[in-house]
């Protein structure tokens, strides 16, 4: 799907190149009236375009993956794969709050060239829609890049109001222009796909 939008995002930057050239050599010879309706033409297209964009982002629904489901993002194939492996709660020396360690499991689906994650951003939601922060900023590039069919893990550490509760674990990928690509994830006020978390029963004391 991401690539199907890329596509779509490119048309749109190939389209404006070219009507906002046609427009500045019709300015240029002293043809405005052209000029002028050429541009209006071009704020029709993006006029559309954007409609589409609120639209289907906005007729998308949020899904919660179980617990070691996978989650892929695709690019001409799927390429990248995520999945949580373990949720560790650690009581913390803070009163009413506790620490979450979320283990992460990144897997490479490319046939054959090796893969990095991309502008990787994590955090949790919690039921009443409240948003957590990770406490460290994950470094995906600590990784390094993975060969194909390779698997490596994250850990990803918050800090939890003992209130929150429906914990999920959004995992995104994608630049600046996956936000203004139609039907990406990413895209503005697009919902997500998110890992509902499984905390052990047991937590252990928190050494530090």
């Amino acid at each position: 799907m991401r690539f199907l939008s890329l596509i779509g995002l490119l048309s749109l930057a190939l389209v404006t190149l070219v009507m906002l050239g046609a427009v500045a050599r019709a300015f240029f010879i002293g043809r405005r009236r052209r000029a002028a309706a050429t541009f209006g033409a071009w704020l029709g297209v993006l006029a559309i375009y954007f409609t589409f964009l609120a639209g289907i982002s906005l007729a998308s629904r949020e899904q919660v993956l179980a617990q070691g489901s996978e989650k892929r993002f695709c690019a001409l194939d799927c390429d990248l794969a995520y999945a949580v492996d373990d949720v560790q709660r650690i009581d913390h020396a803070v009163a009413g709050h506790h620490e979450l360690i979320v283990r992460l499991r990144v897997r490479s689906d490319a046939r054959a060239v090796r893969m990095r994650p991309s502008d990787f951003r994590a955090w949790l939601t919690t039921s009443d829609g409240a948003r957590i922060e990770p406490v460290t900023v994950p470094r995906p590039a600590l990784l390094g890049d993975l060969a194909p069919g390779e698997i490596r893990t994250m850990e990803l550490q918050f800090d939890i109001p003992e209130r929150a509760h429906g914990l999920r674990l959004a995992v995104v990928e994608g630049g600046w222009p996956t936000r203004v690509a139609i039907g990406d994830e990413n895209s503005f006020l697009h919902r997500k796909t998110m890992f509902g978390l499984q905390e052990r029963m047991e937590p252990r004391a928190n050494s530090r």
